[in-house]
């Protein structure tokens, strides 16, 4: 659970094998996004459900980590090459 300095917070429930810093990245950028998007007093004062058709683009963006984040793909391709390196 993460919750911004707005009072805003987002859950992500995920298994061991995904990384932590991606999972808190991607919740941060959702609860930015649905910030921009909805005032504090849209979100405090509502009791329906808010239509954020933004969430399902990011959620599939983020299933795979690696070409989500641009750390991990720079990992990703640093750790290939060593792999190459060390074959020599």
């Amino acid at each position: 659970m993460f919750t911004n300095l707005g009072g805003l917070s987002g859950v992500l429930v995920s298994d061991r094998q995904y990384p932590a810093r991606v999972a808190f990245g991607l919740i941060n950028r959702i609860l930015d996004e649905f910030a921009a998007q909805f005032s504090r007093d849209i979100w405090l004062s509502t009791s329906s459900q808010l239509e954020f058709p933004l969430l399902q683009e990011m959620l599939k963006k983020y299933q795979n980590p690696d070409e989500a984040d641009p750390i991990m793909r720079v990992q990703r391709e640093l750790d290939e090459t060593k792999v190459v390196l060390v074959r020599f």
